[in-house]
Order: structure tokens, then sequence, then C-alpha cells
């Protein structure tokens, strides 16, 4: 919060202000969507009033049009679930609901293109006046973050941001280089979560590292120094592509030789041969001569 929101209430947040929800508030509408991440807040507001408040994070790797209605459900499931445990003495009329803070997170390629304020999805709004429901909401978009900034902050979230950003396995090992000394900064719970997303960001982002050596190896270095670790991602990194080419090549080569034989025999057949015979001479099966 306190690196990529600027208002006040997020720097002079502690990590003990906030509490975790165990609880998705996602409607049967949005089942199918990345979920949201609830945590209830209590800001010491001008160091005498305590605030509570909630803060709503949704993430995203693809753009969503309809993110601000998306939001005002998940807000009303919460105001609903406030209001329900609320005991009825409460429900006067000095009972107020607690704000809530929508976040929106996206590591997505394409540009973030859906609109910031509820009222952009409304047909004609502009011809009601103001008095008309609305939602707005904070974006974080990791893609177009700036990197200068995000060495600067030299903290857990931002190197993971860095790191997200990147398509092409040879830049990930120059930017993990960059980040050593952030690493070795990190206390030893904050650095092997560094390396779980580190291996998650490989593997989903890059579409790479798919062998369980990739893990092994992972796992045996954790201990490592960032640089020892660094030269063992690598490693694991280049066995894995060199691995992929080669079941890549050898995928082709099968599929050409295939081609071949079903080409041999396609002109067998118009000689007149039976298909038995043709089975034979080519080392194919029947079923699979009947299929192609």
């Amino acid at each position: 919060m306190r690196s990529f929101v600027t208002y006040n209430w997020a720097l002079d947040l502690e990590e003990a202000d906030l509490k975790r929800i165990d609880k998705s508030y996602v409607s049967a509408d949005f089942s199918g969507q990345q979920s949201d991440v609830v945590y209830e807040a209590r800001w010491n507001y001008a160091n005498h009033e305590q605030v509570l408040f909630y803060i709503l994070i949704e993430l995203q790797s693809t753009v969503d049009e309809m993110m601000p209605y998306r939001l005002l459900s998940y807000i009303s499931e919460i105001w609903r679930d406030r209001l329900r445990d609320a005991k009825q003495n409460e429900k006067k009329r000095d009972f107020k609901l607690p704000v809530i803070i929508p976040i929106v997170i996206y590591n997505g390629i394409a540009p973030w293109t859906a609109p910031m304020r509820l009222q952009h999805k409304l047909d004609h709004v502009q011809q009601f006046g103001m008095d008309i429901v609305d939602v707005s909401y904070i974006l974080i978009d990791v893609q177009r973050l700036n990197e200068a900034e995000l060495m600067k902050q030299q903290n857990l979230i931002s190197s993971v941001f860095m790191l997200d950003r990147i398509h092409l396995s040879t830049e990930f090992i120059v930017k993990l280089r960059k980040l050593v000394a952030i690493i070795e900064s990190l206390a030893p719970t904050e650095k092997q979560l560094f390396w779980s997303w580190t291996t998650r960001i490989l593997k989903s982002r890059l579409k790479i590292a798919k062998h369980s050596e990739f893990d092994e190896l992972v796992n045996e270095s954790m201990t490592m120094e960032a640089g020892q670790m660094i030269t063992n991602i690598e490693k694991a990194l280049d066995r894995s592509l060199r691995k992929e080419r080669l079941e890549g090549k050898l995928e082709g080569k099968l599929e050409g030789k295939l081609e071949g034989k079903l080409e041999i025999a396609k002109k067998m057949l118009e000689k007149g041969m039976s298909i038995k015979e043709v089975a034979q001479f080519t080392d194919m099966s029947i079923e699979d001569l009947k299929r192609n």
C-alpha cells in the first residue's frame, strides 16, 4: 500500500493494522473470474480516532470492461455482511457502513482499457445529473510501472512487480542480477516468498521450466546466497529450454515421418493395392490408415 497508493490512509498503515478476511465476496455471476482479496483495516486517523474500513483487491491478468460493476457487486456483498453481523441496537440513526477501497492490480500485457468509473458504463448518464450511483477504483498497472521507481523502493513487492513485467528468459536473469542487493536485504520469510513468486512467474508468464528437475533445483537452492541462486536458475532455464527445443525437433521429425508415410499410402491405394497390403508395406495400422 505504501509503495503504490499515495493517500494518507495508506502511508499511515502498519502491517498490524491489516487483517485478511478469510472469505470471498465473489457472487455467482462472477464465479469463474479471478477472485477478490479483502482486508479489514484500522486507521488511526489524526493519531487519536480509529477508523475501520476495508480494502478490496482484485488481481487481473486480462482486461474486464465491466470491472466497475463487478466491484460494486463485491462492495455490496461486504456491506451486506457488515449489516448482517451488526447487532440490532447498532442499527440506529448513527450507524454507518464502513468505507471500502477497491484496488485492481493488473499484470496483463495489453493496456488497461476498462472504464475507471461505473458512470462511464451507464447509458446516457450525463442526462440525469450527478446524483447517480458511482464506483471508482485505484489501478496498479504492473506492466506500465516505472522500472527506476521500482528499483528505488527496494522492497519485496516492487521486486516481484519488476520481474512480472518480463517475457523473455534472458531478460529475466539480467533483471534478477540487478535485484541481488535487494534480495539479500530481505528478511528470511520475505526471501522465501520472493523465490516462490519468482518460480511461479517463470512457469506462468514465460511458459517454461515445466519439468520437475527445475523445481528440485530451485528448492535445493532456497538457502543459498542470491547470486548462487540466480546462477542455478539460469542453468535450470537453459536446461529446460534445451530440453523443450529437443522435444520440439523430435515431434517435428515424427510428424514429418507420419506425413511421408501417409503420402506413400495414398499413392499405393490409388494404384489399387488393398488397405491390408498398404498397412504391411508402410508399417501402419489399418485403423490409422482409415482414420487418416
